[in-house]
């Protein structure tokens, strides 16, 4: 565990309160006073992420292996959102469902028998964590089988490339194989993030749960996420407590133009995990930066017209942007041979890749500026004739 001290925990806490005052307002932050070594943080192990890309920024042993507990939800809640599973249907609580309501304090108290729209069961699993809802809805997606939904979630976990993630079942309740890391759910949350729907449940701090039976029922439900009533940017994400590995937050937070998302794991209390991510957003926010790295219509090559003796300036499509620390290496890489032999203005001639540290954040592609024709065959002979010539002698 990373400890710290009475007066650091203090500072950090005054840091916590000048950024989100900050943010909140609009206003803006002072890097150099946010800037740290790295941020305090009480816990097993972290990662924080930019949001858009899913590329880690900073971490300490993020790829850790640790029992999940109920950040397993946003993956149940991933393959929920991208099968063919209609989410406006009632679904019919089972008893295995029930069980749960017994056997573990995340639930919202579904009986056997009684529906709940699935919609309703996703919110129920993200908002307040209910694993009865989880479980539920793992059977609706599985086609009744939550044996076969887990197996969605560990296809789910390879086509993501994830190395040290495995699932044994949907809820995250211990088990000797259940397990993930901080960098692994950072990924599972940047695919999830891509969901309007799911964006907009994990940033919710209250629900009603409405179930149909022998006796109607409305059920109130509220988020176990305390970041987003303490801390303005928040926006998101997931709890999760584990008997065996702690208290652990998946959380995301968004302002001026800059968004983050966060996984610490394995802290030893409720304060402690929610404090730390805190200190984790805040050294993100203090320490990145959102920058264009490629500027839609900037000349980035320039490549000679086949046969001509003449060239034409190649520009970006698009702009690509990315969150950098200062000092970061950026390098621009252009893909594409010679041109092709005839082309008109804003034709695709290449690709242009953005890198930074070596790893790649975006690709774009390069346009023609101005469009020209085909070479005539005295031009081409001639060109031909000119290199043959100038390699003989050159």
């Amino acid at each position: 565990m990373y400890k710290t001290l009475d007066l650091a925990r203090a500072s950090a806490f005054l840091l916590t309160l000048t950024l989100a005052t900050a943010l909140a307002i609009g206003g803006a932050v002072d890097r150099a006073e946010a800037q740290q070594s790295g941020p305090e943080v009480e816990a097993q192990s972290w990662a924080v992420a930019d949001a858009g890309s899913g590329r880690v920024l900073a971490s300490e042993k993020p790829d850790e292996q640790i029992k999940m507990a109920s950040t397993a939800k946003v993956m149940t809640a991933l393959v929920a959102l991208e099968s063919d599973a209609d989410l406006d249907e009632q679904v019919v609580i089972s008893q295995g469902a029930e069980e749960y309501v017994g056997n573990t304090y995340s639930n919202i108290g579904l009986i056997s028998g009684e529906s709940v729209e699935a919609r309703d069961l996703l919110a129920a699993s993200l908002i307040p964590s209910g694993t009865d809802a989880d479980y539920a809805l793992a059977e609706y997606v599985g086609g009744g089988s939550v044996e076969q939904f887990v197996q969605q979630m560990n296809q789910k976990a390879e086509e993501l490339g994830l190395e040290n993630t495995n699932f044994t079942n949907p809820t995250g309740i211990d088990e000797e194989n259940n397990y993930s890391t901080a960098s692994d759910l950072l990924k599972i949350t940047s695919a999830a993030m891509e969901y309007d729907l799911f964006r907009k449940l994990v940033g919710q701090t209250q629900a009603t749960i409405e179930t149909k039976g022998m006796e109607d029922r409305e059920i109130q439900v509220y988020t176990t996420n305390e970041l987003l009533a303490q801390y303005p940017p928040a926006t998101g994400v997931k709890t999760g407590t584990s008997g065996s590995a702690g208290y652990m937050l998946i959380s995301s937070a968004e302002a001026q133009e800059e968004s983050y998302i966060a996984a610490v794991l394995g802290a030893d209390s409720q304060e402690a995990v929610t404090t730390s991510s805190e200190n984790v957003l805040n050294y993100a926010f203090g320490n990145f930066e959102q920058r264009p790295l490629v500027k839609e219509g900037q000349v980035y090559s320039e490549k000679e017209i086949p046969f001509r003796g003449r060239s034409i300036d190649l520009t970006a499509a698009d702009t690509i942007s990315s969150t950098v620390e200062e000092g970061a290496e950026v390098e621009r890489r252009v893909r594409g041979g010679e041109l092709p032999p005839s082309a008109k203005k804003g034709d695709e001639v290449g690709q242009l890749e953005a890198i930074v540290d070596g790893e790649s954040v975006g690709t774009t592609a390069l346009i023609a500026s101005k469009g020209y024709d085909e070479a005539s065959f005295w031009q081409k002979t001639t060109g031909r004739v000119t290199g043959w010539v100038g390699g003989l002698f050159g």
